[in-house]
C-alpha cells in the first residue's frame, strides 16, 4: 500500500528510515533513495538501495536505475497503484514536488 506523501511527512519523525522529501537538498544519493521511498516496505527500500549501488550512481539518478526502480515498484504494488507509486518516487528523486491530486467531478 502506498502512503500519501502528506501522511509520510506527518509520520516521518516516528519512522527511523523515513525523511520528508522536502528536507532533502544535497544529501547523498542513498539518502534520497530512502527518503523518497517513504511508505515503501523495508524489502523494497533494501532492493532500491542495492539497485542504486549496482548502477554506480554518482550523484544523479540515471535511466538504468529508474528502470530497475520501476521493475521493483511494479513487483511490489497492486496494478492500480503501480504507476502512481513509480511516478511519485521518480518525481521525488528528481527533486520535484508531488503532483497535486486532481479533484474528481
Amino acid at each position: 500500500m502506498l502512503l500519501p506523501k502528506s501522511l509520510c511527512i506527518l509520520l516521518a519523525p516516528l519512522m527511523s528510515s523515513c525523511t520528508p522529501p522536502e528536507t532533502i537538498h544535497d544529501e547523498t544519493l542513498s539518502d534520497r533513495v530512502i527518503a523518497c521511498g517513504c511508505g515503501f516496505s523495508d524489502d523494497l527500500l533494501t532492493s532500491l538501495l542495492a539497485s542504486a549501488s549496482d548502477t554506480k550512481l554518482e550523484g544523479s539518478i540515471n535511466a538504468d536505475f529508474k528502470l530497475k526502480a520501476k521493475q521493483l515498484i511494479f513487483d511490489e504494488f497492486d496494478p492500480e497503484d503501480r504507476i502512481k507509486a513509480y511516478e511519485e518516487y521518480v518525481r521525488c528523486l528528481d527533486g520535484l514536488p508531488p503532483e497535486e491530486e486532481k479533484p474528481s467531478k
